[in-house]
Parts: C-alpha cells; structure tokens; sequence
C-alpha cells in the first residue's frame, strides 16, 4: 500500500476486497476508535470524520473534483472514564548467586527467580505493561530487554552480567506493551 491521497492512493496489492463474477466490487473494513491523545468526553461528527474511497488513478471517487461524493463519515461517541489501579510489586528482588563458570559462553543464562507484578483496578480495564530501565540503570539491549548494574566496574560490584526480563523462556523488549496476562521472572545474564 503507497501512503498517499487522492487518485494517487494505491492500495491494489493490500487484498482489501474481492471482485465478484459480476465485475462488482465488495470491501469489507470495520472501524474502531484508537486513541491518539489525551480524551475529552463528546461525539463524533459524520461531516468532520470521513473517510474517502474511490479508484486509483482514475475519476472515480476521490478525483480531482471538489464535489468527491465517495466518503463514509463516522459518528459516535467518546467517554472516557476514570479507572483507579493499585500496583502489587516486590521492590526487590533477590537472585541466587550466579559463577561465571555457569556464564560461559557470552549470552549464557542461569538463576531465573520468579515473582509476579500484581495489578488490582475498580472497573474492568484492558490493561498492559511496558518494561524500561529507571533514570541512571545502564540499558544492555532494548530488542532483549537486558539492563546493566549501575555500579558496573566499582570496587566490589558485579562486572560483565546483565539482568534480563523473561516469561517461561521468551525474553521481553523494553519500551513494548504487553497485556497484563502473564507472570513476571527476572533471569541474570
């Protein structure tokens, strides 16, 4: 699909219908709201919210003229409501202590410690969770979600390890969203 407007839009190669034996043409789409900032409660405008159809490269629908009567406007409503959550969440967590022997080769694993980030709200809510390093925690990898040790080099401080994010084997990226269904364990590496 070429993200354009107009007669230029050519979406021929993203399969959005199918041509009927008749040479009709039939689309099928749904809509939904997706959120985009922050909300204020009030309804949708069918004249301030169209969307265009017509064919590509052709006069059909979206073309040149300033009368383009191809549009599906949409109305409705959006109300936001307040949801309170508490958050449930060990400020530590203890690993076992790990030998560099059970480190070798680089990228090796070992002393997985489970624990769980419990959420409780007052309304039914889709909820989900992202995983970042706090201010100052050295970043390793975003793709792997593995931090570093702040301390890194100091007198006494684990050097060369890094503390990742996993859930019975994958590993979790930072700055990701994640529906909140699923149990937290910390791996050191």
């Amino acid at each position: 699909m070429v993200n354009a407007s107009g007669v230029n839009c050519d979406t021929r190669s993203a399969g959005l219908g199918t041509l009927n034996p008749d040479l009709s043409y039939t689309v099928s789409v749904s809509v939904e709201f997706v959120k985009t900032g922050t909300i204020t409660g009030g309804n949708l405008d069918p004249g301030q919210t169209r969307f265009g159809f017509g064919v590509y490269s052709s006069s059909v629908g979206l073309g040149t003229n300033v009368d383009m009567q191809n549009y599906i406007g949409f109305s409705g409503s959006a109300a936001p409501r307040a949801i309170t959550c508490s958050v449930n969440y060990p400020s530590t967590v203890t690993l076992q202590d790990a030998r560099a022997v059970d480190l070798r080769p680089a990228g090796a694993t070992t002393g997985t410690k489970a624990f769980s980030i419990g959420l409780t709200c007052d309304s039914v809510a889709q909820v989900g969770i992202t995983f970042d390093g706090a201010a100052g925690t050295p970043i390793q990898s975003v793709s792997t979600g593995v931090l570093g040790a702040s301390n890194a080099g100091q007198a006494g401080a684990a050097m060369g390890v890094g503390f990742q994010l996993v859930n019975a084997g994958p590993t979790r990226p930072f700055r990701s969203r994640f529906a909140m269904t699923w149990e937290a364990s910390w791996r050191i590496r």
